[in-house]
């Protein structure tokens, strides 16, 4: 998948959610041949907790 170093700096803290709980929703260039990688349900899977813990971690890489 797309490089993650830096994403907070890239995408704002609603549309890494975005992309956690609707994968397919949004895929970055280049990327299109793997649309479907990302389990539909992975963001369902985590406490509210747990998804904003990953969300703020994500955000956090500038």
């Amino acid at each position: 998948g797309p490089d993650l170093t830096h994403v907070g700096s890239r995408l704002s803290v609603n549309l890494i959610r975005e992309s956690i709980l609707q994968p397919d929703a949004k895929v970055a260039k280049g990327f299109e041949k793997f649309k479907g990688v990302m389990p539909k349900t992975f963001g369902h899977q985590l406490t509210a907790e747990q998804l904003e813990a990953l969300v703020q971690f994500l955000a956090s890489h500038k």
